[in-house]
């Protein structure tokens, strides 16, 4: 690899010669490297979207010449197009309000824009004074973390549930008719049909959507033009404000400038909204797992009381078909799960008027985003859509003498409802058989009383 020298306060620095970035991302490159975690690239899409939104500001405000403006704007939607994301190689693990991730992005743009145009020394756009005018790493990255958030639970999350939402609303229908047997503390209740488990399920999911709605509201709230503590040095306030329009238009989402800034520095609660939600569909998907998880357990020893799809992988017993998607799914949810608690316990860690754990809080929100959206196809493709009923299995339960105790007390009372309970104990008759020799009901009474499309009206 062939390499370049440049000099900073501290001396010589040696660059890849490629790379775009300069002494300060060669610096952080050098003195942080912890882990394989490397700040999410929507990260990087946000940024751009800040650097070519404040470049147009400037140029409005006059404090830009058009022309570094259009370059700006220029380099920031090369970027965009993805066609220089090796060029932001910095880790989570760096400077607790992501300004190295700032810079590295401020060097990137200035080089691109310097090599491209050819720039001599006196017209050569600098990182600093000119890819950064007017902005702090403070209310720059803690916006970048709103849009990131913002578009890709917009473009990428929601579309997906809905996919999932739209299969477990098939299956309802499909398993409408379906009767089986309900279960509390894990201890047959009374039939139900397997369509209105399903419909459990939808409506769950529906809710964590809702929750997911009302949160991103607040992500929409940013302080952006509010420098380093929420309160310009130097700016108008009809400045910040621009820019927050501006980033609207950039990004066609409704964002507005926070009441307060300060406090969406100091503090991401937005953040802690938008992963409160997260956990919250976690919880219900995982309920809806464990339940379709023990359902298909056996064959011989288990509920079977369905039939997961083969996904053509088999297990040391070709008899069996594992519930691995069921699983990966599962798993899916507790790191959702235990995200959502490092994100809490980050955001109690604001101190003053600055909050240092934003890397951290972005890289676990957007992985449980990624993470949600993924799962969501993966589960209603491989697994959801290819469930079936074993309906042999199901019959047979709705056999068992519990299933309709509670319509047998109620029809004739506990006392004789007794009576018929031991009298098929000791004879081995059904229930059915027991309450019409006992001759307390009629054999059309024990029809319709034992009837299982009855009890589910």
């Amino acid at each position: 690899m062939e390499f370049r020298s440049e000099k900073d306060l501290d001396g010589l620095i040696e660059i890849p010669k490629e790379a775009l970035w300069g002494f300060h991302t060669q610096r952080y490159l050098d003195n942080f490297q912890i882990g394989n975690e490397h700040l999410p690239i929507e990260i990087i899409y946000a940024y751009a979207l800040i650097k070519k939104t404040f470049a147009k500001a400037n140029f409005e405000f006059k404090l830009l010449s058009k022309k570094k403006y259009q370059w700006i704007e220029e380099a920031c939607d090369e970027v965009l197009r993805s066609h220089l994301d090796l060029q932001f190689p910095l880790k989570v693990w760096q400077a607790g309000n992501g300004a190295h991730t700032n810079m590295n992005i401020n060097e990137v743009l200035a080089h691109y824009i310097n090599t491209k145009h050819k720039c001599k020394k006196k017209d050569a756009i600098h990182p600093f004074d000119e890819i950064n005018l007017n902005q702090s790493a403070n209310d720059t990255f803690s916006t970048a973390m709103h849009v990131a958030a913002a578009t890709k639970t917009i473009y990428e999350l929601f579309p997906k549930l809905q996919m999932l939402q739209t299969a477990i609303k098939a299956k309802e229908e499909e398993f409408q008719g379906v009767v089986k047997i309900a279960r509390t503390h894990l201890m047959d209740v009374q039939p139900i049909t397997l369509g209105y488990e399903f419909e459990s399920y939808r409506t769950q999911i529906e809710f964590g959507m809702q929750a997911l709605e009302k949160a991103l509201m607040h992500l929409y709230e940013i302080p952006l033009g509010g420098e380093f503590v929420g309160k310009p040095t130097h700016m108008p306030l009809e400045f910040s404000h621009r820019v927050c329009e501006i980033l609207a238009e950039n990004t066609n989402l409704p964002f507005f400038p926070a009441l307060n800034k300060g406090s969406k520095i100091s503090a991401h609660d937005a953040i802690v909204g938008m992963s409160a939600a997260l956990r919250h569909l976690a919880i219900s998907l995982h309920k809806m797992a464990k339940d379709l998880q023990l359902m298909a357990s056996g064959p011989n020893s288990g509920f079977f009381e369905i039939h997961l799809p083969s996904n053509h992988e088999h297990s040391l017993n070709p008899q069996k078909s594992n519930p691995w998607q069921i699983e990966a799914l599962l798993m899916v949810m507790a790191q959702i799960i235990g995200n959502d608690a490092s994100i809490c316990f980050a955001a109690t860690q604001g101190q003053f008027e600055l909050n240092a754990y934003k890397p951290l809080m972005i890289y676990n929100l957007l992985q449980s985003i990624q993470l949600l959206s993924d799962v969501a196809v993966n589960f209603s493709d491989k697994c959801l859509m290819g469930i079936k009923p074993n309906f042999e299995r199901l019959e047979e339960n709705l056999k068992h003498p519990l299933i309709v105790s509670y319509r047998l007390n109620e029809a004739v009372g506990h006392e004789k409802a007794a009576r018929i309970f031991d009298l098929a104990r000791k004879k081995d008759l059904s229930l059915k058989d027991a309450a019409i020799q006992s001759k307390l009901l009629t054999k059309q009474q024990s029809s319709w009383l034992f009837d299982t499309k009855q009890m589910i009206k």
